[in-house]
């Protein structure tokens, strides 16, 4: 697996914020999924984020 944000700060890499490492890292693993997977997910994550995680009526 890839390096963590402290091992590339360790290993004198390029300084990164934590906002970067992490939309580096949901881009490396949403390109490795496969297109079917990705076609499942809802697009409408955002508004809708309480009823895909706690079952509530969507808005």
């Amino acid at each position: 697996m890839g390096e963590s944000l402290a091992d590339k700060n360790k290993s004198g890499g390029k300084k990164q914020s934590v906002v970067e490492f992490l939309l580096e890292s949901a881009d490396r693993i949403a390109s490795e999924a496969p297109a079917s997977e990705l076609e499942k997910l809802p697009t409408d994550g955002g508004q809708n984020l309480d009823h895909y995680l706690y079952g509530a009526p969507k808005r």
